[in-house]
């Protein structure tokens, strides 16, 4: 193949001019070493051209869901906290560049990095970047989530005793039966013994429970009397009470009330103070209440 003079002349040329710009001083023949063919100057020459280059660190998440199911009965409190989550701060490595800086021993008469630089130029070698795989960092968080059952509803326990409430005096024959009222119920009276309300006392605390209603309890609001309230245990003044093992009469108390008695016309079953003057209330009292045992 024959290649036009025009162009071999612009090749000579070039590279008359680039061989022009190396000196072949004592820096360039320590690198060339003719005289050391073991010598490795253009592969350190390639290794000292060479940059590394390190990306940022990419952090990955594994979120972990864990159910946990707890279920409540009888007379058990539920205290539900917040979740907490355990966070780990983590300062991420940035991209980072390497770049070698080390001149080989042999390469001493070069006076520094720019000569041994412009030698290593002189003998072809150019400058390459190498980029490495991306480092990653794995984070995994475990997630709790926890679902409660409540059970509002008290029944009777196997060593407790169901019994149901009868007034025996001022309104004879008539049994509690819960109960009236918006939100919180009271129990009002039936005669018909189906419709009465079932009450067991806590063999724990002897503290006085209606059967798929809640605690009774008293408020003392400063008066001589209060209704019954069947709610769940607050603030309010439980009924503590025993039953006689003689005539099954049943004796409670609630803060300072004492005694039960009637109100409305004998619409509501109430408690009072032993002084507590029955008529003020349109009921009246104190009246004997009997634990009846169930069928």
């Amino acid at each position: 193949m024959r290649f036009p003079i025009d162009v071999l002349l612009l090749v000579g040329a070039a590279a008359a001019a680039a061989t022009a710009n190396c000196n072949a001083d004592n820096c360039l023949r320590a690198i060339r070493a003719t005289a050391f063919p073991t010598r490795p100057g253009t592969a350190d020459c390639s290794s000292y051209f060479r940059a590394t280059v390190t990306p940022a660190t990419v952090t990955i998440t594994e979120i972990t869901t864990l159910s946990i199911s707890f279920t409540e009965t009888l007379l058990t409190k539920t205290v539900i906290r917040p979740s907490e989550d355990s966070n780990t701060l983590t300062l991420e490595k940035r991209q980072a560049t390497v770049i070698p800086s080390s001149i080989p021993a042999y390469a001493s008469p070069c006076s520094g990095a720019v000569r041994y630089e412009s030698a290593c130029s002189c003998i072809g070698v150019t400058r390459t970047t190498i980029t490495v795989a991306t480092p990653s960092t794995t984070i995994t968080q475990t997630s709790t989530t926890s679902v409660t059952t409540t059970t509002e509803a008290y029944i009777a326990t196997a060593t407790a005793r169901s019994f149901l409430m009868q007034v025996q005096d001022h309104y004879p024959g008539a049994y509690a039966k819960g109960g009236f009222g918006a939100g919180v119920a009271t129990p009002e009276f039936t005669f018909t013994k189906s419709e009465a309300t079932k009450f067991f006392i806590d063999p724990v605390d002897s503290t006085l429970w209606a059967d798929g209603f809640a605690q009774c309890q008293t408020y003392n609001n400063g008066a001589d009397t209060s209704f019954i309230y069947l709610d769940l245990p607050s603030a309010y003044d439980p009924l503590t009470c025993a039953i006689s093992d003689v005539d099954n009469v049943i004796s409670c108390t609630s803060g300072l009330f004492t005694q039960f008695g009637t109100y409305g016309f004998n619409f509501s079953l109430f408690m009072g103070y032993e002084t507590t003057n029955w008529a003020n209330w349109g009921g009246e009292g104190p009246v004997t209440v009997k634990a009846i045992p169930l069928d």
